[in-house]
């Protein structure tokens, strides 16, 4: 029997050498406002506790990898927590609520709503074990790049902030720039009635907002993101691509600037030439090409980006 003990302890030994060598996810339930958040946490490789982050996604119910749908293939946040698992960071990617293993109504949920889901998930990830309570911070992206300084506003120990092609204008403003965009590219509208053509695009835009049965839409409609940017007093990064669509480029060197405004000097901007709103390579960028690009994976030198800065930031 005692043989029997010793290969049991020595199999369990290597298990446990094995799992420190990789990095592993731990499918977990995050207690949040409206009831709990599924989520997966990826811990990288070796002993922690580690500096992690949460990730919020864009507009609308997504997945907790940045997928709207199950099967979609492009996935931002599996790859970003894959990538900062080899850099050292943990990193917690929650369904949105209501979608997925997350309870709560999503159509229901403002802003405010999905920024008190992101201040649970950060509570949530400070009180596990294996993470440095002390050097936790957030990713949004698009519309989760309006909600992580909403909840990092309030949360001064939030150690990082990254924000992804998050806007600087209220959401009617950024409706304007993509219709613009589409009307200015539309081949049946003559130069000479793009401007009827945009106001009359905008009008429908306001009317859409009012009948959308999405809370999210009416809550950030005339928001301006501004006054809470000039709140943040820890690392920011601003990443932004060149071809981005959804949200105008200008926006990054807004945010920017109220940033400093507020009296931070932490804070870094990139814009990536020739990358799209969901961070790939896209020399077009338009939305209805999304699905019709070589690859759905993140541009490198975006992965890159992070792993580099969330390091050197949550050291």
């Amino acid at each position: 029997m005692s043989g029997d003990g010793g290969t049991i302890r020595r199999v369990i030994g290597l298990v446990t050498a094995l799992l420190l060598l990789s990095p592993i996810s731990i499918e977990v339930q995050v207690p949040a406002p409206a009831g709990v958040l599924g989520g997966t946490l990826t811990l990288p490789a070796g002993r922690g506790p580690f500096p992690a982050v949460t990730t919020l996604t864009g507009s609308g119910a997504h997945y907790r990898d940045g997928n709207r749908t199950p099967d979609h293939p492009y996935r931002p946040f599996r790859q970003i927590a894959d990538k900062l698992a080899a850099c050292g960071i943990a990193t917690l990617r929650v369904d949105d609520r209501g979608v997925g293993e997350s309870t709560g109504d999503a159509n229901a949920a403002t802003a405010e709503d999905t920024a008190a889901d992101g201040a649970a998930a950060l509570t949530f990830l400070r009180a596990r074990p294996e993470i440095d309570g002390r050097r936790v911070g957030l990713i949004g992206h698009s519309y989760g790049g309006e909600i992580a300084p909403m909840v990092a506003a309030e949360d001064p120990k939030v150690a990082a902030v990254v924000l992804l092609a998050g806007p600087a204008r209220p959401f009617r403003e950024t409706m304007r720039y993509q219709n613009r965009y589409r009307i200015e590219n539309d081949a049946a509208v003559a130069p000479a009635d793009r401007e009827k053509a945009l106001a009359e695009a905008m009008i429908q835009q306001d009317a859409n907002v009012k009948a959308s049965t999405e809370a999210w839409r009416r809550s950030i409609q005339d928001r301006d993101p501004l006054p809470t940017a000039r709140r943040l007093h820890m690392p920011v990064l601003i990443l932004q691509g060149s071809t981005d669509r959804a949200v105008s480029p200008e926006d990054a060197v807004l945010l920017e600037r109220a940033i400093r405004e507020g009296g931070n000097r932490r804070v870094e901007r990139l814009l990536f030439p020739g990358v799209n709103h969901h961070f790939q390579r896209d020399a077009v960028g338009a939305r209805e090409g999304y699905d019709h690009l070589p690859t759905q994976d993140l541009a490198p030198e975006v992965l890159d980006t992070l792993c580099k800065w969330l390091p050197a930031t949550l050291r």
